[in-house]
C-alpha cells in the first residue's frame, strides 16, 4: 500500500500504521479514508496529500499553529459545557420557587440561553471533528436571540400596570426591530439552504469548497 505525504507539512501517511490519533486502524488504505479525516499534525484536508515521500517529514509553523487553536478549542468547548450546565441549574432554581409569572419569564430566558450555548458548543465540535465552519448555527443564534428578545419584552410590557407613554412606544419600536430581524434572518437561512447547501470553510482549503458527499 502506498504511502501518502502532507504538502502543508510533511506529514506521512503509512497505511501499515493508520492513524491512532485519528481512529484509523493499522492496513487501512488512504483511500479508504473518510473525507472527514484530517491530517493528525497540520489539520489539513485529504485533498492537500500526495502519493509518495516528496519531501522530509516536519512539523511546520503553521502546524504548531493549529496545535494551539485545537488546544483553544477544547477549552472553549469545556467553559461552553460548564456554562450550560450552570444555566440548567439555574432555571431548575426558578422553577422551583413557584410557578409566577417572573419566575417562568426567568425560566424560558434561562432555557433559550441554554440552546444559544449549545449551538455554539456543536459548532465547536463541528470544527475540531470535521474541520469546518458552518454558517447555520449562527444564524439559528441570531433567530433565538431575537425571539428571547421578543419574549422578554413582551412579558415586560404584560407586568407593567402603569405603562408610560414613553415606555411603550419604545417597546413598540424593539419588538418590530426584533420582529424584522428573525424575517430577515429566516430568509438567509433559506437562501443559504438553496444555494450553498454544503459550503464550508476548511483547514488546506483556499476559499470556500463544497465537502464531498
Amino acid at each position: 500500500m502506498e504511502k501518502y505525504q502532507c504538502s502543508v507539512c510533511g506529514y506521512i501517511y503509512d497505511p501499515e500504521k493508520g492513524d491512532p490519533i485519528g481512529g484509523v486502524a493499522p492496513g487501512t488504505p488512504f483511500t479508504a479514508l473518510s473525507h472527514t479525516w484530517a491530517c493528525p499534525r497540520c489539520n489539513a484536508r485529504k485533498d492537500k496529500f500526495y502519493p509518495g515521500v516528496m519531501m522530509r517529514e516536519k512539523p511546520s509553523v503553521l502546524a504548531r499553529l493549529y496545535f494551539a487553536e485545537d488546544i483553544a478549542y477544547y477549552f472553549i468547548a469545556f467553559i461552553l459545557f460548564l456554562s450550560a450546565a450552570t444555566l440548567i441549574g439555574i432555571a431548575l432554581m426558578h422553577l422551583a420557587k413557584g410557578l409566577t409569572t417572573i419566575n417562568i419569564l426567568n425560566v424560558v430566558n434561562d432555557v433559550l440561553l441554554v440552546v444559544i450555548i449549545l449551538e455554539i458548543f456543536s459548532t465547536v465540535l463541528l470544527y475540531l471533528t470535521e474541520r469546518r465552519i458552518s454558517l447555520t448555527p449562527f444564524i439559528l443564534i441570531g433567530v433565538i436571540s431575537s425571539i428571547r428578545r421578543i419574549l422578554m419584552v413582551s412579558a415586560m410590557m404584560s407586568v407593567q400596570e402603569n405603562m408610560a407613554a414613553e415606555f411603550f412606544a419604545r417597546s413598540i419600536k424593539e419588538l418590530v426591530v426584533s420582529t424584522g430581524i428573525v424575517i430577515a434572518l429566516i430568509a438567509a437561512y433559506y437562501l443559504l439552504s438553496k444555494v450553498l447547501p454544503t459550503a464550508e470553510r476548511c483547514v488546506g482549503c483556499l476559499g470556500k469548497e463544497r465537502r464531498e458527499e
